[in-house]
Order: C-alpha cells, then sequence, then structure tokens
C-alpha cells in the first residue's frame, strides 16, 4: 500500500495493516480484520475488549480509566465529589454516604446539552453572526458611497470657493488696472504740456538771443519779455495709489467659514496614544469680564460658553480669546450651563426649578421641577438629561433623575434600601456621565465623588488622596471626564484638580496656582478648561501627550 495514498485507500486493520477493517474493539479503540480478532482478545493490552462490528462502533460506551485503579473503569459519578469513580472507590471510605449516578447517564445528559449548543449555534447564533456579516458588508459598501459623495461635496464646495476667490482676485485686478490707466493718461497729458511748454520756451530763448544781438534800438526797446507766463506753470499732478488692506487669515476661522463637519456619536474605544503629562502646562487665559465666574461648556473645537456673576451667558473662542456672542438671560444663582449633543444650549432658570433649551437664538422651558431644586446637570451619550437635585422644603433629599426630553424616565437616590447615595442639606452637588457610562456626581457636603454604575449600583467613592500634603480636606467642586474615561474634579480649597481612573485610583493633582478652580470641562481638542472664580478668566490647561 502506497503510504502517499494512504488517505484515499479503504481502511485497513490497525494489527495486520494489510485486510480491511471489519471490527471494531470499543474499549481501546482499536480497528480489526475479522482475522486479527482473536489475537487482539487473548493480548494482554486490552483487559476488558468489546469487539464490535465496525459499523455498530461506538454503541458501548468508553469508561474512562480510575485515576486510582488502573485497571478498573468508572461506571459511575459521584456527585458529591464531582468525579469518576470505579467500583472499588464507591466502597472506600473516602466516598462513604455520597450520592452516585451511573455515569453514562451523565454522558447522554452532555451529549444532550451538546447537541442543543450545536443547535444553537447553528440555529441562532450563526444565523445572526451571518446576518450581521452580510449587514457589515452592505454598511462597509454603503459607508464607502456616503464617503465618496461626502468627499466630492467637499471638492465641489472647494472648487466653487477657488472660483469665487479667483473672481474676487481678478475683480480687485481689475480696480488696479483701471487706476493705472488713469494714472498714466493723466501723466501723459501733463508730459504733453510740458514738452510744449519747453518748445515755446526754447523759441522765447532765440527771440531773446536775436534781440540781444541786434543793433536797432526800436526793436530792443519794444521787445518785451515774457517770463512770467512760463513761471505760473501747472504743477505736477498729485497721484496716490491705493493701499491693499489684507486681513490677517486665521486657518481656524477658514476653516469655519468654508464649512465644518458634524459630531459623530460613537461607542467608546480604547485610546492608548494619549496619556497624562508629567507636568501640565498652562496655554492661557481667557478675559470674560466676570467679577467671579462660575461655569464653562464647551460648544465645539473653538467655542466655549462661560457664566458668571452677570445675566449674559457668553461666548468665546479659544484660541484668539474673543467673545464671540453673549446671550441674556435669567439664570440660577449658581450659573449652571452645558451645551447638547446637537449644539443647543442649556441653563437652569432663576431659583433653580427649570432647565430652559435655547434654539436658534430663542429660549423655552424644556423641564419643570416642583418641590425639588436643580444643583446641576450633564448631557450623556444618548441625549439623556441627568439632573442632580435636592428636596426644596427641608432640604433631607438628594437624588439623580434621568429625561429624555421631557420625559422622567429614571431616579437614583438610594444605594441600599434604607441608605442613601449622596448627602443631604446644602447646594454643592456637580454631576457629570463618564464614557464607561459611569454617573460621577461631586458631592460636596460629604467631601466625596461618588460614582454610580448605568445599572445604579454603587462602584465606589473617592475621598480624595490621603497621602497628599494638602492645606484643607478634599472639598469637590466641578466635575468633568476624558477621553480616557478619567475623572477631573476641581479642588476649590487647595487650588488644583484631582485626576482619577474610571475605577476610582488616584493618578495625579493638575496644580492651579492662585487659581479658584470651580467649573471643569475637557473640550473636544482635548484640554481642560478651568473656570477661576476669583478672576472670571478661563484657565486652558493642557495636560494630555
Amino acid at each position: 500500500m502506497d503510504p502517499h495514498n494512504r488517505a484515499q485507500d479503504v481502511l485497513r486493520c490497525d494489527l495486520c495493516e494489510e485486510n480491511v477493517v471489519q471490527m471494531h474493539c470499543d474499549t481501546c479503540l482499536v480497528k480489526l480484520c475479522k482475522t486479527c480478532v482473536g489475537d487482539h482478545i487473548s493480548s494482554e493490552e486490552c483487559e476488558d475488549p468489546k469487539v464490535v462490528r465496525f459499523q455498530s462502533r461506538k454503541c458501548v460506551p468508553v469508561y474512562p480509566t480510575c485515576a486510582l485503579h488502573d485497571s478498573k473503569r468508572c461506571e459511575m459519578h459521584c456527585q458529591q465529589c464531582t468525579v469518576p469513580i470505579c467500583f472499588i472507590c464507591a466502597t472506600s471510605e473516602k466516598h462513604a454516604g455520597h450520592r452516585f449516578k451511573n455515569i453514562v447517564d451523565i454522558f447522554d445528559e452532555k451529549k444532550r446539552e451538546f447537541e442543543k449548543k450545536i443547535k444553537d449555534l447553528q440555529e441562532n447564533i450563526r444565523v445572526k453572526r451571518a446576518d450581521q456579516a452580510s449587514k457589515m458588508e452592505k454598511r462597509i459598501a454603503d459607508l464607502e458611497k456616503e464617503c465618496t459623495a461626502l468627499l466630492d461635496t467637499v471638492s465641489k464646495h472647494g472648487e466653487e470657493l477657488k472660483r469665487k476667490i479667483d473672481q474676487i482676485v481678478k475683480e480687485v485686478q481689475s480696480e488696479i488696472e483701471s487706476i493705472r490707466k488713469n494714472h498714466v493718461e493723466l501723466l501723459i497729458t501733463t508730459r504733453t504740456e510740458v514738452q510744449q511748454n519747453l518748445t515755446e520756451i526754447d523759441r522765447e530763448v532765440s527771440s531773446l538771443n536775436e534781440t540781444l544781438d541786434s543793433n536797432d534800438i526800436n526793436k530792443v526797446f519794444h521787445f518785451t519779455p515774457n517770463n512770467k507766463i512760463y513761471k505760473n506753470l501747472s504743477d505736477d499732478p498729485v497721484l496716490t495709489m491705493p493701499v491693499f488692506s489684507t486681513k490677517r487669515i486665521v486657518s481656524v476661522q477658514l476653516r469655519e467659514m468654508f464649512g465644518t463637519l458634524s459630531d459623530i456619536v460613537t461607542k467608546p474605544t480604547a485610546i492608548t496614544k494619549v496619556r497624562l503629562m508629567e507636568t501640565p502646562v498652562i496655554v492661557h487665559r481667557i478675559a470674560t469680564g466676570y467679577f467671579h465666574l462660575y461655569g464653562v461648556a464647551f460648544l465645539d473645537r473653538i467655542g466655549i460658553w462661560a457664566t458668571g456673576d452677570a445675566q449674559q451667558i457668553k461666548l468665546f473662542d479659544v484660541n484668539d480669546k474673543s467673545i464671540k456672542k453673549s446671550i441674556d438671560t435669567k439664570l440660577s444663582g449658581e450659573k449652571l450651563v452645558l451645551v447638547t449633543n446637537q449644539g443647543h444650549l442649556l441653563y437652569a432658570g432663576k431659583g433653580g426649578r427649570t432647565i430652559h433649551i435655547v434654539k436658534r437664538e430663542q429660549s423655552e422651558e424644556l423641564i419643570s421641577l416642583h418641590g425639588w431644586g436643580v444643583r446641576d446637570f450633564c448631557i450623556t451619550s444618548a441625549d439623556d438629561i441627568l439632573v442632580v437635585m435636592t428636596s426644596v422644603n427641608n432640604g433631607r433629599e438628594t437624588r439623580v433623575v434621568r429625561y429624555h426630553g421631557r420625559e422622567e424616565k429614571e431616579i437614583i437616590q438610594f444605594e441600599s434600601k434604607e441608605k442613601p447615595l449622596y448627602s443631604v442639606g446644602g447646594n454643592s452637588k456637580y454631576i457629570c456621565e463618564n464614557r464607561n457610562f459611569d454617573i460621577c456626581v461631586a458631592d460636596r457636603d460629604a467631601c466625596a465623588v461618588v460614582v454610580v454604575s448605568q445599572g445604579t449600583k454603587l462602584r465606589f467613592r473617592y475621598e480624595g488622596n490621603p497621602s497628599s500634603l494638602r492645606k484643607t480636606e478634599f472639598k469637590p467642586k466641578g466635575i468633568a471626564t476624558d477621553s480616557l474615561s478619567n475623572i477631573l474634579v476641581s479642588d476649590l480649597d487647595n487650588a488644583c484638580v484631582h485626576v482619577v481612573d474610571q475605577n476610582g485610583k488616584f493618578l495625579t493633582f493638575i496644580d492651579c496656582p492662585r487659581v479658584r478652580a470651580w467649573g471643569l470641562c475637557v473640550g473636544l481638542d482635548n484640554y481642560l478648561y478651568v473656570a477661576d472664580n476669583a478672576s472670571g478668566d478661563v484657565i486652558k490647561i493642557r495636560y494630555l501627550q
């Protein structure tokens, strides 16, 4: 038999390796021909041979060998010890009083379980995955089409902008050409007049010389030189050229004028290229004009809203620090403000009983509270609004309520039946959602940051870094999260910001000397923006690299 063609040959006996297989030993799983059956049974290699026709193999179960008694097979299973055992083990003291089960029954149960698993894999899981794969193929194709269309739109818009710029350049060049032409014509006219005067002067000089050389007294007496008319020549024309005043082109502004892509919401992904800097750097300050600054909220990559001790909410450019617009409104005492995922402005109304939304410069009431006062609120990745509030009458209750639009969806208040999550009384509560969907509340009265999972279970409390040599105890104020799912908390009394990871582990301090760090936000540009309550400035800090 050619060993290279063995896979294409019929099955051969494992003993003689020549004859065709006809029988099978279910004990040791050996393939046999009829001739070798007797040799196999009489051999000592298989103590309990069970030879069946090859077509009927596996009808008799192959019992496992006992781990303690090599010559015995395990036909039972100890329910307490969850191990196969032989008859000797079953009668030993080790398994005295234990319940046994026929191992074949467990074997059959396992097989039935496997059959269910196979069925589930084939009929459910695989079908769903295949459907998902098909959808992904379609989405990839659709994505390619959408990106191509988007690229074409941007290219066409760019070409249109180029044409408009070229047209503007031509118009300015045409104006310059017209000015040049008029000026040249005036200079040529003046030159012609001057040349004519030169000819007349030469003629006058010639006449004077002729009279000077003459001895004719009468001629000399009657000739009068007329120099005066040549002295009263017109002045040279005064020509001025226009100055082309260029405007400084800022790339960010030019990008904004050209057009921007809308923000997209994706599930959080692990970011490995960004990490904390060893020494954070203050980039610059943005003077807001407020005497006391309370809150900051990021609009986009270049715009940041600020609120302070005035009725106006102001929008600033984070690069050139200029004010872009302001909105007059009635704010709550804490001056709470943030921006939705669609770019709409939210603020708490005076008295802290309402939350308003600003769309197209128009303000409308979105949420109205009865018996509760707003302490802070945030927008989630699912576009819900999380509001931390305290009871108005006695201030003895604090809770977090999730809203979708105006609809109340969920209340988060207790750690257990009788144990509240948050401290009671006071007004200092600040909230944000982390990228892992945890709800983080800076509870100043409790001197802690309380972090609750999406399933409303308490994950941890961060109570400051006890090893740090700070002036006073940790009393958190503003709170924000960043692209690494770190939690940043302003420590007003210690002039710093604590950075904690998503599991509550302290990472570092961002020192803010001579700053009363109040509100916080982390922008799309990965910079930290701190509201300095003392100076009224927004501090832009680079802390990631």
